[in-house]
């Protein structure tokens, strides 16, 4: 069994939702995969604000390089919206050799090529909805 360690940036229904599935269905990702996953580090704007998750506060952080520095977080999760500070996180992610999951549509479709071809050099992969690079 191999342990991949992952952070999420955003903590708001779709950070929460995705941090939820992933710790209900570890045991399922782990028999399909041969990989377990783990949620090392979440990136939110106000650490104090209630949320509708039972986290560890250890993983929460309002500090990005706390993840971009982590040598041992391979994925990076952005789950924030928006073009700023999103793009600037996804580029500090990729030249940190760490491959990216987004599902940001604007971004993507403003950047998406400046975005794939950072990672093509970087010899890392940004995954988006609807396609793999």
């Amino acid at each position: 069994m191999s342990n991949i360690k992952i952070a999420i940036l955003g903590l708001g229904t779709v950070g929460t939702g995705v941090c939820k599935i992933i710790n209900i269905n570890k045991e399922e990702i782990l028999k399909r995969s041969g990989y377990e996953i783990e949620v090392t580090k979440v990136l939110v704007r106000n650490k104090n604000k209630k949320r509708n998750i039972d986290i560890s506060e250890d993983l929460i952080t309002t500090d990005p390089e706390e993840i971009f520095n982590n040598q041992e977080i391979k994925i990076v999760v952005e789950l924030m919206g928006g073009i700023e500070p999103a793009k600037e996180y996804i580029i500090k992610a990729l030249k940190n050799k760490k491959h990216v999951v987004t599902a940001n549509k604007a971004l993507i479709s403003t950047y998406g090529d400046e975005l794939l071809a950072l990672a093509e050099e970087m010899g890392v992969m940004l995954y988006f909805e609807g396609s793999v690079a």
